[in-house]
């Protein structure tokens, strides 16, 4: 329970390297794989940081908001999404610093959910403002960290969460809304968390929250895997 106090308490410990001043507020906490650091984002740039505290260092400097930090699972560079070029895309830059790298093109607006098996591909929601909510009109694709071109999944559903196995055979996505403000909501637009097996030549899906009892229509989301590749864990609202 360490590691995920150290991301609240963040604003009260991290200062800035350049000037004597707290930070606060910041967004988007985001820890390294092995833990040590932390990423996010302040003040429309990205930064990192010890996750035991101390001096933060800009990674980016711009005056587009850049957020919604991740680390390669090398550890060695941080994939963020940017305004900078006039719509949401996701860059690449070093964690010793540099110039970023332009990773997706287009007008959809793009949300990273993690990163594939292998660490080369990234998990990304693209939606456009068709549709009733961003749930109904996102897609999930899988993007090189070369630059190629997405790659659509075989999902073809709308999401607004999505998290893949560390064995690459398992997804899980949630739809619905997933809407914090509603707090203890229950109907049929309440978030609902399903599976979708990859390892089969035809694609099975089913709705893991449908048949649990006392738990229809309760909002399920945030999911994560556990190591095995068997256990996972999520968030719900009862």
């Amino acid at each position: 329970m360490k590691r995920p106090a150290l991301l609240f308490s963040l604003s009260l410990v991290a200062a800035v390297s350049a000037q004597d001043r707290t930070i606060r507020l910041p967004r988007d906490p985001r820890l390294s794989p092995d833990g040590a650091q932390v990423a996010f984002a302040w003040r429309g740039d990205v930064w990192i940081a010890s996750a035991d505290g101390g001096a933060a260092r800009r990674l980016t400097t711009h005056p587009a908001d850049d957020g919604a930090p991740w680390f390669t699972p090398d550890q060695e560079s941080i994939v963020f999404t940017s305004s900078r070029d006039g719509s949401s895309q996701l860059y690449r830059v070093a964690v010793a610093g540099g110039a970023p790298t332009r990773l997706t093109s287009g007008s959809d607006r793009k949300t990273v959910h993690g990163f594939g098996a292998e660490g080369r591909e990234l998990l990304v929601t693209m939606r456009t403002d068709r549709g009733f909510h961003y749930s109904e009109a996102a897609r999930l694709f899988a993007v090189d960290l070369t630059g190629e071109r997405p790659k659509r999944m075989v999902i073809d559903v709308g999401l607004s969460q999505a998290a893949l196995s560390p064995d690459g055979k398992h997804l899980l996505f949630v739809r619905g809304r997933p809407m914090w403000s509603r707090k203890g909501h229950r109907g049929t637009q309440s978030a609902q968390l399903w599976h979708a097996d990859l390892s089969q030549s035809q694609v099975a899906i089913e709705r893991l929250d449908r048949d649990q009892p006392g738990f229809q229509n309760i909002a399920w989301q945030n999911p994560v895997w556990g190591p095995d590749s068997q256990t996972y864990y999520y968030v719900s609202d009862p």
